[in-house]
């Protein structure tokens, strides 16, 4: 299941983040498992993104978008 998420920066707030990837995006979502406030940077938001969160090791999913405007 994929996972919601709002966009905190874009670009990433992380100035290694940014160096990794000018795409890198930091986001918020909620833990699947308790709801519990998360955030982490996207490095290519384009790409899908999956793995296991550490707040109670449920997988989280996000859908790759292309932005757009650019």
């Amino acid at each position: 299941m994929k996972t919601k998420f709002t966009i905190l920066n874009d670009p990433t707030a992380r100035n290694h983040a940014y160096m990794m990837s000018k795409w890198a995006i930091d986001i918020e979502y909620a833990c699947p498992k308790c709801g519990k406030d998360r955030v982490v940077t996207w490095l290519f938001p384009d790409q899908d993104m999956l793995y296991e969160d550490e707040c109670c090791n449920q997988i989280v999913h996000f859908e790759g978008f292309r932005d757009e405007g650019n």
